[in-house]
């Protein structure tokens, strides 16, 4: 029996509008003062300052918007948290309901990976010790710890009662399931009937013989051939002449094969490529380096191209890699955070590409 994947619910995530949109507007508000600005600046400046400014106002809308798509939806054994361009599977396991402080006296101590003002989204570290899932999207006092197959998910929902009740109705459907599937299993299938069989024998196709079934079927009418020929020359009947069945010979045993044994590749990483100590401690730090580091070297450029006069130059292809260069850094945040949210691994493949990217422009406008 196919497990259905019916939504059974969708809980309420507790969510502070306040606190989510600061950061929306903030760079929604730049972008726009910077668009505004390009009115001071002539020449090819011009240009690259509207599409910057035009690049951080989208990137404030997205994140809004990717804030208030957050929403999550219970099934059968499992919680689904989906949002904007991307969603995640959490399937139930055995284990405990835990309510924890996370504001106040005794609140214990919480540390997002992705998280400001008070909010948090994805990984994060409880007492230090414990790696979970977090889905928070105000400041509550209390959060309810979910056990999943992923670890345990923190949840912060405007009614914890109605999450709790959703849990148990997650569980008794699925419960429901695997006893219609063992049912389902245990259940002998029904008897086909003479008829049915006989057509069903008769609407297969002949079966194509293998080697050496070939060679038995010819070894034993040679075998008859001859005794009909000894029969018939003695005088004999076929009956009595006939010999007694060929024994059905034994599939010949399969020949042992031995598979080479493959040892496992180990890659270890090269010394140049770990990131300095100094950066790994802190995790924040550590995922915020893809984010920055392309506007830092966008930035850094543009501040040895304008220090060289080369931003007034007289020749149009100067003026598109100045243009260019200008937009790899707002470009490539945005892509870092567009990979983040739906492939998390190729955060840094697209950073180093943008990088890459940087790299080669400055060469170009530089000399």
């Amino acid at each position: 029996m196919a497990k259905q994947s019916t939504v059974i619910g969708v809980v309420r995530l507790a969510r502070d509008p306040r606190r989510l949109l600061v950061l929306p507007l903030l760079a929604t508000v730049v972008g726009l003062a910077g668009v505004a600005a390009s009115a001071l600046v002539e020449g090819a400046l011009t240009i690259a300052v509207i599409v910057v400014g035009l690049l951080v106002a989208a990137v404030g809308i997205y994140l809004a918007a990717w804030l208030f798509s957050y929403r999550l939806e219970v099934e059968a054994g499992a919680l689904r948290v989906r949002w904007l361009g991307g969603q995640r599977r959490y399937q139930l396991v055995r284990g405990q309901l835990t309510r924890v402080v996370v504001r106040g006296a005794g609140a214990a101590a919480l540390r997002p990976r992705l998280g400001v003002l008070g909010l948090g989204l994805g990984p994060a570290v409880l007492r230090d010790e414990e790696h979970l899932e977090l889905l928070r999207l105000s400041s509550p006092d209390t959060m309810i710890l979910v056990p999943t197959d992923r670890g345990r998910l923190a949840i912060a929902a405007v009614v914890e009662q109605e999450l709790l009740d959703a849990l148990v109705s997650a569980v008794r459907r699925q419960q429901e399931f695997d006893a219609a599937e063992r049912t389902a299993r245990v259940a002998p299938p029904p008897a086909p009937s003479v008829a049915a069989s006989s057509a069903v024998g008769a609407a297969q196709p002949a079966r194509i013989l293998t080697g050496i079934e070939r060679a038995l079927l010819e070894e034993r009418l040679a075998a008859e051939r001859a005794a009909a020929q000894a029969a018939a020359e003695a005088g004999l009947p076929m009956s009595a002449a006939a010999p007694a069945a060929l024994p059905a010979a034994a599939p010949p045993p399969a020949a042992a094969r031995t598979a080479r044994q493959r040892a496992r590749t180990q890659w270890h990483r090269p010394g140049w490529v770990a990131l300095p100590a100094w950066m790994t401690r802190s995790t924040r730090l550590r995922d915020a380096l893809p984010v920055v580091a392309p506007l830092v070297v966008a930035g850094v450029a543009w501040i040895v191209v304008a220090a060289e006069g080369r931003i007034s130059g007289p020749s149009p292809e100067v003026r598109y890699l100045i243009m260019v260069l200008a937009l790899t850094g707002p470009v490539a945040a945005l892509a870092v955070l567009v990979a983040r949210s739906l492939q998390p691994r190729l955060s840094w493949l697209v950073s180093w590409s943008a990088l890459a990217a940087q790299v080669l422009l400055a060469r170009a406008l530089i000399g």
